[in-house]
């Protein structure tokens, strides 16, 4: 099951100075900018969305950033870049694309020697019941789902055999979730990769987003280890992993020389940053920034999975405000919570 809350708001945003009043345009809303020396702001009614940013006369664009709404899946506020660009006298434009309040949930339910029948939930994005396992029960179209670990931990849902689709509230103060059956073709979130591959074969990255590229050798890292790690990552056990990973990257001397999605993430869903609101001013310095999937990374040393190679490994990372970004020599791999 995957499942998207908005935000609605998001495409095209339009700045029109040609009257005395400026103005801003953006998915059906229009509503007056208010302007103080070369900062611009405006909010959309019912706390739909809000801007602010700066024109710069010499480039003649606007820029600033777009800060969307709480969200069900989100529950903070985030700011995302945006610039507008001139397209006519006194009229800019550009897109604004919000941080997705997306989520995912996938059930595994199996019968087991013994008779009962045990469940496993994979939540991608946040490892919600992460290393659970519960027992599951029907009564009808009733299903209850037992955590035997922990008593106070089960909760209900029902079952529709006419529409074979399973409702389970798995978000909290939210209603319950319809999921339908997958197989190995469509559990895009469930499996390493979807669908099923044949085996790994390592190709440099593709450059096109300013980081420079290499391939292993040209670096001097062997590719027999990294290929194994990247094998035992696509052929692990969905519901017995304990190490998820959706992304693995490698730089060294600063040049990429791996990159890998996994579970569904790709370049933009895996790495994208977004900045988190803590003040009230446009500088992008008095924003945190932050991975939007997690408050902090976890790091590990993966010697052992390659083979008693050492390897630095990481994810990818936006400069900080000072310019200093990652440093190449102490990357490490970003793992799931």
């Amino acid at each position: 099951m995957e499942q998207s809350f908005g935000p609605l708001v998001r495409g095209t945003l339009t700045v029109d100075a040609q009257q005395a009043q400026w103005r801003a345009a953006i998915a059906g809303f229009e509503v007056s900018v208010e302007r103080n020396g070369d900062r611009l702001s405006f909010s959309l009614p019912n706390g739909a969305g809000d801007f602010r940013g700066r024109l710069d006369p010499a480039s003649n664009t606007i820029n600033g950033q777009w800060i969307q709404p709480v969200g069900v899946v989100n529950n903070n506020r985030y700011a995302t870049p945006v610039q507008l660009v001139a397209v006519i006298k006194s009229v800019w434009a550009g897109g604004v694309v919000p941080l997705d309040d997306h989520v995912s949930f996938y059930v595994s339910i199996q019968p087991q020697p013994d008779g009962s029948t045990t469940a496993v939930i994979i939540n991608p994005e946040f490892n919600l019941f992460r290393r659970r396992s519960y027992g599951v029960t029907l009564n009808g179209s009733n299903v209850t789902f037992t955590n035997p670990k922990r008593s106070q931990d089960h909760f209900n849902g029902t079952f529709d055999k006419a529409s074979d689709r399973l409702f389970l509230t798995l978000l909290d103060f939210n209603p319950p979730l319809p999921l339908s059956r997958r197989d190995r073709r469509n559990a895009l979130g469930f499996y390493a990769r979807t669908p099923n591959t044949e085996k790994y074969t390592y190709t440099k990255p593709i450059a096109g987003d300013g980081w420079p590229t290499a391939s292993l050798d040209d670096v001097g890292i062997s590719e027999k280890p990294i290929a194994a790690l990247i094998e035992k990552i696509l052929t692990a056990d969905p519901t017995n992993n304990p190490l998820d990973i959706d992304s693995l990257l490698i730089a060294r001397h600063g040049k990429l020389v791996l990159e890998e999605y996994f579970h569904g993430f790709d370049k933009d869903r895996a790495a994208r940053h977004a900045v988190r609101l803590e003040d009230r001013r446009a500088s992008p310095c008095r924003y945190r920034t932050q991975p939007w999937r997690q408050p902090r990374p976890r790091h590990a040393h993966l010697s052992s999975l390659l083979g008693g190679q050492a390897i630095p490994l990481l994810g990818r990372t936006q400069k900080s405000c000072n310019g200093k970004g990652a440093d190449d020599h102490d990357l490490r791999l970003r793992l799931r919570r």
